[in-house]
């Protein structure tokens, strides 16, 4: 295991952060945005506090603080069964491609409060999960450290995933 992390977000003050195209474009990545804004404006703000919480609750993991790495680059997405998932692009997706770190993400919201709960990992066997990475164009990363490649995939509906294949690069599902 590499790290835990928690955080919890009051719904109110995040409503009133979504106010501004500001807030929206420093925080929130694109696909993100889109799935925020396909939300139900009753659940937008639960939404987008849910995933600010994941969002410290990963550098948290990450043994990061705020400004560790840009917010919009962990992004917080939902699979086809609702479950949150984290897209990482620029720095977070190095971090995690380095260390070849999963995070898993747990969301709740209740009462006023959002909360996320995170636990980055390793697994000898490959078996932990790997969170999707995003980027422009197929383009490739090269680690110095373990001189492999990570390649990155422009997340298309966040159905983009990744692995490491030597010099090779990207597998899609």
């Amino acid at each position: 295991m590499i790290g835990v992390g928690t955080d919890l977000v009051e719904i109110r003050r995040m409503e009133k952060s979504l106010e501004s195209p500001a807030f929206w474009r420093r925080v929130f990545g694109h696909a993100e945005r889109a799935f925020l804004e396909a939300r139900p404006k009753a659940r937008r703000a639960a939404s987008a506090a849910a995933n600010f919480a994941a969002k410290e609750a990963f550098l948290k993991a990450a043994g990061k603080g705020l400004g560790g790495f840009a917010l919009a680059e962990i992004q917080i997405l939902r699979g086809e069964g609702g479950a949150p998932y984290y897209l990482l692009s620029g720095g977070a997706a190095a971090w995690a491609a380095e260390r070849g770190a999963g995070v898993r993400l747990s969301l709740a919201h209740e009462g006023g409060l959002a909360l996320a709960f995170a636990v980055a990992e390793t697994s000898a066997h490959g078996t932990s999960p790997r969170p999707r990475l995003s980027g422009l164009n197929f383009a490739h990363t090269t680690l110095a450290s373990k001189n492999l490649r990570l390649c990155e995939a422009q997340a298309l509906e966040g159905r983009v995933t990744w692995k490491f294949i030597e010099a090779k690069c990207f597998t899609r599902i």
